[in-house]
Order: structure tokens, then C-alpha cells, then sequence
């Protein structure tokens, strides 16, 4: 009897820490999605909302962040590109290092440009820094122009970014002709 209770409280404790552990990645995923959202939308303050601090801090501020963005959407149009769609997937995990939290949300993006599309992948770094009660992202574009530079791009921004969790390796986007 006792073997079945002790049996039943860890089975019990067990899927508690599962679920939680799954709640934390679907808010991760919906907040991801979000800011993709916002990004082809071109809500640039809702985008901006969702963008870790510290990358907003070395843009030069929230205004100055928020016309950046405006002005390079309207660069893409003059060269007839825009964004058609940013689709992100699940977390893989969710690492805590010291007071932070962090994961790595994979990302396809898909451009038009005027002789057809280009898809590629890219990633967002989930950060919470409240014990995953808010989370805030990194856009991996500004990381990755530098093959084999990808983490020393990351403890730029993020100093206390985990070792453990793995960074998506680039990849040439594909072009898909008209």
C-alpha cells in the first residue's frame, strides 16, 4: 500500500513538472509567433515590446529601434522585396543560467524578391529573466553574418547565454523562382 501511494505521489510530481515544463514552451511558442506576427505586420512597437532590452539599448533606444525597422521595410519595398511569412517552431529545451532563462526558437522566414522568393532559416534566443514568467527574443539575423562567429555575436549581447544550448548552424537561404 505504502509502495503504491509513494508510486503514485512521484508519478504525480513527475507529470506536474511535465506539464509546467510544456506551458513554459507553448508561452514561449505563442510569443515567438507574435513577434513574427508583428514583424510581417510591420507593428514595429509590438515588435520592439517583444525585443530583449539590451538590443534595443544598442540600437540607440526604442524610437530610434522602432524608425530602424520602419526605414529598412521601406527599403525592402523600394527594391520590391518584403517579408511574406516568418513561421517558428518549438523550443528543443528550455536552459536556466543563473537568474536567466534561455531558449532557442527555430525560424524559417520566407522573402519575395523581384525575381521570386528566397526562404531561409534563422533562429530567435528566447530570454526570460524572471523565471519564465515574460520571455523577450533575439533575432539571429544580425548574428549570423559571420559564419563561426554565432556565439561570439551572442555573449555580445548575451554574456551569460548557456554553452549547453545548441545555435541552429547557418544555412544559404534557397531561392524559389517565379
Amino acid at each position: 500500500m505504502m509502495r503504491s501511494l509513494l508510486f503514485v505521489f512521484v508519478a504525480i510530481v513527475l507529470s506536474t513538472q511535465l506539464v509546467r515544463g510544456d506551458a513554459q514552451t507553448e508561452q514561449i511558442l505563442k510569443l515567438a509567433e507574435e513577434n513574427s506576427a508583428a514583424l510581417i505586420s510591420g507593428n514595429y512597437v509590438h515588435l520592439v515590446d517583444l525585443t530583449y532590452p539590451k538590443v534595443i539599448e544598442l540600437i540607440g533606444g526604442r524610437d530610434k529601434m522602432i524608425q530602424a525597422l520602419r526605414r529598412s521595410s521601406e527599403d525592402m519595398k523600394a527594391r520590391g522585396s518584403k517579408i511574406l511569412g516568418a513561421e517558428v517552431s518549438e523550443p528543443k529545451e528550455v536552459v536556466t543560467a543563473g537568474d536567466k532563462q534561455f531558449a532557442v526558437v527555430p525560424m524559417k522566414v520566407r522573402v519575395q524578391v523581384p525575381t521570386g522568393a528566397l526562404r531561409s532559416k534563422g533562429f530567435l534566443i528566447a530570454v526570460s529573466e524572471d523565471r519564465g514568467k515574460t520571455w523577450t527574443f533575439v533575432d539571429s539575423a544580425g548574428l549570423v553574418n559571420e559564419p563561426g562567429k554565432e556565439r561570439e555575436k551572442v555573449a555580445q549581447i548575451l554574456p551569460d547565454f548557456p554553452s549547453q544550448l545548441k545555435l541552429p548552424s547557418r544555412e544559404e537561404p534557397v531561392w524559389e523562382p517565379r
